[in-house]
């Protein structure tokens, strides 16, 4: 794999040197793109971030460690090689907050530029296959739960050792049914849904939240909440979100608290129960299973069934 490096210095001649002091493919590297100080780097990372930066610390206006400061921030994943001279030395000590990859004093040689090269291209390798772990152990926890709610065939004792060994915590949760509607006729609703699910993450903060997917505008999230702790506050800000800026609807019903992971079909009914319901509400956006109208499971059906009529009536401009 080649690994994109960025060189940022205020003075020229230094970037033209390091392009000729080292064989670049050598180290699994490529020159990507030259900044001429920290606010010219900010700007060209925000276009596209490199995977390595090797910056200068004495620059004008944004110097190397506030530029340290704000890729720590932003792109966590790119690694840091600061140049430093003797004077500075000390001075950079204070990036070692910054988990910068490694430190070239100048002027530098090809092989303490070669290790240091070595050096951060290890440790993108480590966060990569860190990286793709947790990807894999995500797809797996989302899968278990689909099955959980969908069609579980499996054993008591098959689904309990799975949600260990997945190291999935179910003692407190409440699941959220999602469904999203365009307010035009044509839309890319999986784009739609996917973007709805990003938002609501967002407003979860740190939260455990597991999405599972249902259909290209549907999806339920397994959100992790303490009893007492009420999830509607983060529906109706993400439902805000949506309707702020997007062109499309976002609907949220949420099942009531739950203890037992083993009851996670039950609470995704309850949520499908209460997003129904939201469609035809005065106030179409969130809303609990507890708060339903308190109806037996007949004549809940019956009634939006009749209420489905009643919409499709107005849609045709039926009179009967």
């Amino acid at each position: 794999m080649m690994y994109s490096v960025m060189l940022v210095d205020n003075e020229p001649i230094i970037p033209k040197g390091l392009m000729k002091l080292i064989d670049w493919r050598s180290c699994d590297c490529q020159i990507s793109a030259v900044a001429r100080d920290g606010i010219d780097a900010v700007r060209q990372i925000r276009e596209q971030a490199p995977d390595i930066l090797i910056t200068d610390i004495r620059m004008p206006e944004m110097d190397g460690l506030q530029l340290c400061a704000w890729v720590r921030e932003h792109c966590p994943r790119t690694q840091i090689i600061l140049l430093t001279g003797f004077p500075d030395f000390e001075y950079a000590q204070q990036a070692i907050q910054y988990q910068v990859a490694a430190f070239v004093l100048k002027p530098t040689t090809e092989d303490a530029l070669t290790e240091a090269l070595n050096k951060a291209c290890r440790l993108l390798e480590k966060d990569g296959s860190a990286a793709a772990e947790q990807r894999n152990l995500l797809l797996e926890q989302q899968l278990l739960l689909g099955e959980m709610i969908f069609h579980n065939r499996h054993s008591l004792l098959y689904t309990l050792t799975r949600l260990n060994a997945l190291h999935i915590q179910l003692d407190n949760y409440y699941v959220l049914s999602m469904h999203v509607l365009s307010r035009e006729e044509t839309g890319d609703v999986c784009a739609m849904l996917q973007e709805a699910q990003r938002i609501l993450c967002a407003c979860a903060g740190e939260r455990k939240l597991y999405l599972i997917s249902r259909s290209d505008n549907c999806c339920y999230a397994v959100l992790q909440m303490e009893t007492g702790q009420d999830p509607q506050s983060i529906c109706v800000q993400a439902v805000e979100e949506v309707d702020r800026n997007t062109d499309f609807v976002l609907t949220i019903g949420i099942s009531r608290h739950h203890q037992n992971s083993l009851h996670l079909s039950v609470a995704a009914s309850e949520a499908d129960d209460a997003q129904q319901f939201t469609l035809y509400s005065s106030q179409p956006s969130v809303m609990r299973s507890e708060d339903l109208p308190k109806f037996s499971e007949n004549t809940a059906k019956d009634l939006l069934e009749r209420l489905r009529l009643v919409e499709s009536a107005l849609e045709n401009r039926s009179r009967d």
